[in-house]
């Protein structure tokens, strides 16, 4: 069965559930494929942006520019996405070395 079908399904209220109409399902479908689609090109863009920076940071600038260039065609607010989502993941591990710390204080103490 077709994903989008499926979540569909699973996630309607079984108990006062009406079968979707074929429009309906034709749109969540076609909603479905563009998410499934942005999020392809979200990860190419960002293959592309840190691929410029790492070009950047060894001085070939023109080729830099043109990875960002090409970045930036696919998903205009690429640079804010890519490092929020550095910033997020950096956040993430250091609540994770927090953690395991408290935990290893804890052992150490008892």
């Amino acid at each position: 069965m077709d994903p989008a079908i499926q979540l569909i399904l699973e996630t309607s209220n079984r108990s006062h559930f009406h079968f979707p109409t074929s429009t309906f399902l034709f749109y969540m479908y076609r909603l479905f494929c563009y998410e499934k689609y942005f999020f392809s090109l979200s990860i190419q863009a960002k293959e592309l942006f840190l691929e410029g920076v790492e070009l950047e940071r060894v001085g070939q600038h023109f080729s830099a520019i043109q990875k960002y260039k090409r970045a930036v065609q696919l998903v205009p607010d690429i640079e804010y996405r890519t490092f929020e989502d550095m910033r997020r993941n950096q956040q993430q591990q250091g609540e994770n070395t927090l953690e395991e710390a408290e935990r290893i204080f804890l052992l150490l103490c008892t």
